[in-house]
């Protein structure tokens, strides 16, 4: 089956800040801000909270239609750290966002959070590191929705006190940076690659080893006459 390596085409930081707690600026309550740079933030500073994610828009729309990915990994590279190493800050997860048609990242995409799509993935702190998210079947389910519409595909990058622990205030400033769609050297941009086929229906292409439009040839008989594969008219 044929992969697809589609390199990020729009991406950056889409950042929420609350003065009142995590927990508000996770839900969007507090002031936006957006920048170039793809970044997961974990973050309180002296007066003010920030959750930052990251978004990724991936052009499929170059896979026909009629094509159903069977599996699916987004790969970044961590670009630079500041903080601690807790599971709050280091472990993430890919979720579907619902804008796949931004030219550029805005304060649009930050509540654009759909379904998770991905395993978690420890990112560490070392830098330089090349980071898989293997898509789970609901991400699977997105790919091929997108696909099938001739859509792009879009994710955004969350850290685990964002997803999981929001109520949880983090202690001081945590963010993980990673290398975007501007890189100069195209192997560190982050990179989507869809394992894909044509969908299958009735008996498919391969049943017996013969097309399915020759599926008469199975037993060498036309089917017109396949009563006599029995032996009767």
């Amino acid at each position: 089956m044929p992969t697809s390596n589609i390199i990020t085409g729009v991406d950056g930081l889409a950042r929420q800040s609350s003065t009142t707690s995590f927990q508000d600026a996770v839900n969007g309550s507090g002031n936006f801000a957006t920048d170039f740079t793809n970044q997961v933030a974990n973050v309180k500073t002296s007066t003010t909270f920030f959750c930052g994610r990251a978004y990724y828009q991936f052009d499929t729309t170059g896979i026909s239609t009629d094509q159903v990915a069977t599996a699916a990994t987004v790969q970044v590279r961590l670009l630079g750290k500041r903080g601690g190493t807790s599971d709050d800050t280091e472990n993430h997860k890919l979720f579907s966002s619902t804008n796949h048609t931004v030219t550029s990242v805005s304060t649009a995409v930050y509540n654009t959070s759909g379904d998770a799509v991905s395993d978690v993935v420890d990112i560490g702190d070392t830098n330089g590191t090349t980071l898989t998210f293997t898509l789970d079947s609901t991400g699977l389910s997105y790919i091929n929705t997108q696909i099938a519409a001739g859509n792009p595909c879009a994710f955004l990058q969350r850290c685990q006190n964002d997803y999981q622990n929001p109520s949880s205030n983090p202690s001081l400033i945590n963010f993980r940076t990673f290398n975007d769609f501007e890189d100069a050297t195209v192997a560190f941009r982050p990179k989507l690659s869809i394992t894909h086929d044509t969908a299958v229906s009735g008996f498919g292409h391969n049943v017996l080893g013969v097309a399915s439009a020759n599926i008469s040839k199975v037993k060498g008989v036309a089917t017109a006459n396949i009563g006599k594969v029995i032996g009767v008219d």
